[in-house]
């Protein structure tokens, strides 16, 4: 064998040592892939709901990959970046960009998941009609309030009683308070 020479490192690497190796390899793997937001979904509608977290009203996908990774806004007046700095808005500014980073490496994973899984239109749907879909499919309960979080389908139990300060509380209190008004009139 001519390139015998290329093999010579693995006469000092014992079988025992291989096997290690894979079995580590193995385990890594499988941690990888059952992280909580690394790319490991249930259905296709985990993809949406983690989808709607990062859409805005009337947005795409791709409208929102153009809002999130849009250019960055400068100021014009470098004293006032200066100042700013000096102030302590640096911390908030980084953490914002953290985040925004996040959501622009996490989209794209997500909208090609959904096309791996044969949901061609995802990049064309808006934020609407995704809600519609999830909440004919029993994923997101009535009492939800737009723009809030939205947890996952596997967390969410559809039917049970809404938290306080939502708006089927809020609901609820008003009509109390027009039964009161109509008791009083009569």
């Amino acid at each position: 064998d001519p390139q015998a020479y290329q093999d010579d490192w693995l006469h000092d690497v014992s079988q025992s040592a291989i096997m290690q190796a894979r079995e580590s390899k193995a385990k890594r793997d499988s941690e990888s892939l059952h992280t909580p937001g690394d790319g490991h979904w249930e259905s296709n509608d985990d993809i949406i709901m983690e989808i709607l977290n990062v859409l805005r009203l009337r947005e795409t996908v791709l409208t929102a990959l153009a809002r999130i990774g849009g250019p960055k806004q400068k100021s014009k007046n470098k004293w006032a970046n200066k100042k700013a700095k000096q102030k302590g808005t640096d911390a908030d500014d980084s953490g914002k960009e953290a985040e925004r980073k996040r959501a622009i490496e996490h989209l794209p994973v997500l909208a090609d998941q959904a096309m791996a899984r044969g949901m061609a239109d995802i990049y064309e749907e808006t934020h609407e009609q995704f809600v519609r879909q999830m909440r004919i499919a029993g994923h997101i309960p009535d009492y939800w309030i737009v723009g809030t979080p939205i947890q996952s389908s596997t967390a969410i139990a559809v039917g049970a009683s809404p938290p306080s300060g939502t708006r089927a509380d809020v609901d609820a209190e008003l009509l109390g308070d027009l039964d009161e008004l109509d008791s009083s009139h009569q």
